[in-house]
């Protein structure tokens, strides 16, 4: 739904892999000035973690499917994330 959502809307689609480690979703998201990302909840956490450590500073929203911890939503919040439910 998202997939088609970027395509209407004009917007570039890029896919993070999370099993390719933190160093590549970072370099990724900073050649690609990702500013949203749309994940399942259990990967919040990884992203949070780069947003603290100041390596992804341009990512500002994420948006979650599935079931997220409470303190990992208010960790990402802390951390100047908007986190919010698909």
């Amino acid at each position: 739904m998202s997939d088609f959502a970027c395509i209407l809307s004009a917007v570039t689609n890029v896919t993070l892999y999370d099993t390719l480690g933190k160093d590549s979703i970072e370099y990724i998201m900073d050649q690609t000035y990702i500013k949203t990302v749309i994940l399942s909840a259990d990967k919040i956490k990884n992203l949070v973690d780069l947003k603290k450590e100041g390596k992804i500073s341009r990512c500002t929203h994420l948006i979650y499917f599935d079931e997220a911890k409470p303190a990992e939503i208010e960790a990402g919040e802390a951390a100047g994330l908007t986190i919010v439910k698909f």
